[in-house]
């Protein structure tokens, strides 16, 4: 079995990560709270509609699934534009280390591969967070799809 030890310290990566990347942190963060809000209400919503499908009228039902498909609709497009401003974030990140090491080379101290620990961290929080989100988002989908077939 392999073990990977990582010896981040999450608070020495934030000290060094630029201002733009620490909004989008932010932004990251708020997303996921959004998402989970969302699609546990979305949960909610079709697990009360499959308890009581029989005295739900089908077109309430499939006009409450249609909303619910609309949210995951826009969540899903959410996702996709954090994953692009990551990207555009990720290339600025890229930019300052690169910019790191060359002045780095004219000091008498030279730059060693711990300084790209802070991007590589950063990009696997990403896109870990990303992988958590589309995953839960990927589960209700299916979970609402199942549902609307079911009563079709």
């Amino acid at each position: 079995m392999l073990i990977l030890t990582v010896p981040w310290d999450v608070r020495a990566i934030l000290s060094v990560l630029t201002p733009t990347a620490k909004f989008y942190l932010l932004c990251l963060l708020l997303a996921v709270v959004a998402t989970a809000y969302y699609l546990g209400q979305a949960m909610f919503r079709i697990r009360r509609l499959s308890n009581s499908v029989a005295s739900v009228d089908a077109l309430i039902a499939r006009r409450c699934v249609t909303e619910v498909k609309g949210r995951i609709e826009n969540l899903r497009q959410l996702h996709l534009l954090l994953f692009f401003l990551f990207g555009m974030f990720f290339a600025n990140e890229m930019f300052a280390l690169i910019r790191a090491i060359e002045h780095s080379s004219m000091s008498l101290s030279a730059a060693r591969m711990d300084i790209c620990e802070p991007i590589t961290a950063l990009a696997f929080f990403v896109f870990g967070v990303l992988l958590f989100l589309h995953i839960f988002q990927w589960i209700v989908a299916t979970w609402l799809q199942s549902f609307f077939a079911a009563t079709t």
